[in-house]
């Protein structure tokens, strides 16, 4: 799982250990929206790499990696979930359940705050 803003390991590996490759990664969000293309370079030994991408403000990423020899290399996929973004400090309420009422059905807990 990666924090909304942190780098996304964009990575894929050559089964042959192929160098002169070009490695696209396409990048889509958890509502199948295409949100561009990454370029890949290559590291060592048929191992493509990007460290640009930030984890944008979505559920999870899809990488779908590509290459310019599609006759010969399979098209493979990472999935990137996020974290859920924590609340600021001071929208967070801090007590503790001193009763519980019904309304219409719905049982909702009371909740003495601390100071």
């Amino acid at each position: 799982m990666i924090n909304i803003g942190d780098i996304v390991p964009l990575s894929a590996q050559a089964h042959d250990g192929n160098e002169i490759l070009k490695v696209v990664a396409i990048i889509f969000d958890d509502t199948n929206k295409r949100l561009g293309e990454i370029e890949l370079s290559h590291v060592a030994n048929g191992l493509y790499q990007n460290n640009t991408l930030k984890m944008p403000d979505v559920i999870f990423l899809t990488a779908q990696y590509v290459t310019n020899k599609l006759d010969d290399y399979e098209i493979s996929s990472d999935t990137f979930l996020s974290l859920p973004k924590i609340p600021p400090k001071e929208k967070i309420i801090k007590g503790h359940i001193v009763g519980v009422q019904k309304i219409k059905g719905l049982a909702l807990g009371i909740t003495k705050r601390e100071n």
